[in-house]
């Protein structure tokens, strides 16, 4: 009698946990709202008010949607996710930090759509800091920052995508695609780091694009910085390309194009 009255209650506090488990579970689509209160589930009859909570409560590969035009704050992503501003979505950086930092496995797709990252009035302030996983931006705006978008040792995919104002709008670190240089096309292979961009527009920075250490081996020299099928429209810059550390002596192209059919570079 006694074993059974203690299966009896270690089955009724297990029954009793469980809910508890599946409550904090994190979810295949969040939401954010204005009106939201930060919370664990965030989902859409409780969103959340800012975008690290939400991004917390999300599971890998899941999304988060803005529901209202607000600022969500900044955060950091470690998992593969899809952040949809509706372009409506506003995030400033703090000083000397970045709106966006990506930390997330070398194989995670992370999806930024419909942003706008403004760095207006903040000291040296950074849009997206991308460290590891490979991030898709669309449809977003990426203005008044000293960096618009940072990217170290892995690959980015910047789509319909406006840098405005920014001391520098695309940065790079690492060993980028070789290029013949005599033939005139890319050589296929393996890269540490890559930008391509597609149909984005480049106004008002002072630097476009700034490539470091990005090696180079004549006559087949490396770029990081690559446009595909549709060439960006860039005005109003003082300086289109700077080449920093290992690979400045002149021999980085870039930014190159590419407009066949198949993979793109890197």
């Amino acid at each position: 009698m006694i074993r059974n009255t203690i299966v009896i209650a270690a089955v009724l506090a297990l029954a009793v946990a469980l809910p508890a488990v599946s409550a904090q579970a994190q979810a295949a689509r969040t939401f954010v709202s204005i009106a939201g209160t930060d919370n664990a589930t965030c989902g859409i009859n409780a969103p959340c008010r800012h975008f690290l909570a939400a991004v917390t409560a999300t599971a890998a590969e899941g999304e988060v949607d803005a529901l209202d035009p607000g600022n969500y704050g900044g955060f950091t992503v470690s998992h593969a996710i899809t952040i949809e501003g509706q372009g409506w979505a506003y995030i400033a950086p703090a000083a000397n930090g970045a709106a966006i930092t990506i930390a997330a496995g070398s194989t995670d797709r992370i999806n930024i759509r419909g942003v706008s990252l403004n760095g207006v009035g903040v000291a040296n302030g950074t849009g997206i800091l991308l460290n590891s996983g490979q991030l898709i931006l669309q449809n977003s705006v990426i203005q008044f920052l000293t960096t618009g978008l940072d990217v170290t040792n892995t690959h980015a995919d910047v789509i319909n995508t406006a840098f405005i104002g920014n001391s520098v709008a695309i940065e790079t670190n690492g060993a980028g695609v070789a290029y013949n240089s005599n033939v005139g096309i890319y050589i296929p292979g393996p890269c540490t780091t890559v930008v391509r961009i597609n149909s984005s527009n480049f106004v008002d920075n002072t630097t476009v694009f700034n490539e470091n250490s990005p090696t180079s081996t004549p006559p087949n020299p490396t770029a990081t910085i690559w446009y595909y099928q549709v060439a960006p429209f860039m005005t109003g810059y003082t300086t289109l390309m700077t080449i920093t550390g290992t690979g400045s002596g002149g021999n980085n192209p870039g930014p190159q194009g590419y407009s066949g059919l198949g993979t793109p570079p890197g």
